[in-house]
């Protein structure tokens, strides 16, 4: 179902305190979060060049970065012959990226700047279902659900309402105010410089935030796992849409971002996977958002 309208999210924290961003807005955060700053080389329109990034931290030690609210254009500006002419695979694949459609987002929230690692998991969950192992590489094998019975568990350990995203905030922080098909631009012989894909892999995952992040400092947003949205999967509206959030029910979720035995084709920003909830691939990961308001003083 096509829904011009969406929901906002709102979350219920348990405890709030304010925090200031350098566009000099307040944002509400749960409390116990500890800012970090930090010199980080990140890639922007004018290249890749070192910024101050404020990431926040978790009460288990996740870094979360504040994405502004915004309007961004959603698919590629490419038609799916386009994109099978130039990254190779199957027109096909492509055709759920359109039609391509202005989405408007009127909240910001807290988005954690690499997927969640084994550690992370681990200590949530006591296990680690991951097949290529390592505690700072992301943890994989794990369907949508199982995402969701950790962001439960978690949220209920650190007192914060955590979720997954919903597929437009995970392809506006992906794409980070570019239109281009992936962040850093149009040219595919660059991803490995930005991302782990079938190119450089070495055929296995790699530890998180190894790689050149995007303007807003979020790593890992090409390659390495696909990662879970929040939405039941929909075909595109051809209008603008407000805060989409996708249908109210369905039979497959949505994956984004590629993965390290994906093609370079497959990690760009516009690249969307419609998959039952239940499978578990060893490319299929997560990472989680935080819903908060800002107030401009």
């Amino acid at each position: 179902m096509c829904l011009l309208w969406g929901k906002v999210i709102f979350a219920a924290f348990f405890g709030i305190v304010s925090a200031v961003t350098t566009s000099g807005h307040e944002l509400e955060t749960p409390t116990g979060w500890t800012p970090v700053t930090r010199r980080v080389e990140v890639n922007t329109p004018e290249g890749d060049q070192e910024v101050e990034i404020t990431y926040y931290r978790n009460n288990v030690g996740m870094a979360f970065v504040w994405i502004p609210p915004g309007k961004y254009w959603r698919g590629s500006r490419m038609t799916p012959e386009e994109v099978e002419q130039t990254f190779g695979g199957h027109d096909y694949w492509y055709e759920r990226e359109h039609p391509r459609h202005k989405v408007e987002l009127t909240e910001g929230y807290w988005l954690a700047d690499t997927p969640v690692t084994q550690a992370q998991w681990t200590a949530v969950m006591g296990n680690n279902p991951s097949f290529f192992a390592g505690k700072d590489r992301p943890v994989e094998n794990v369907s949508w659900n199982d995402a969701v019975s950790f962001i439960q568990k978690l949220s209920k350990k650190d007192g914060v309402h955590y979720r997954l995203p919903t597929e437009a905030e995970w392809e506006h922080a992906a794409r980070a105010g570019t239109e281009t098909e992936f962040y850093f631009g149009e040219e595919a012989g660059l991803l490995g410089n930005y991302g782990w894909y079938s190119g450089n892999s070495l055929g296995k995952t790699h530890p998180v935030g190894l790689k050149t992040p995007n303007a807003w400092g979020l790593y890992d947003m090409h390659g390495n796992v696909w990662e879970w949205c929040s939405d039941w999967y929909g075909e595109y509206c051809s209008g603008p849409v407000l805060n989409p959030e996708g249908g109210e029910e369905g039979e497959y979720r949505v994956l984004r971002g590629g993965a390290w035995f994906a093609a370079a084709g497959n990690c760009r920003s516009a690249r969307r996977r419609r998959v039952d909830p239940d499978h578990r691939g060893r490319g299929d990961g997560f990472r989680i958002a935080v819903t908060a308001t800002s107030r401009s003083e």
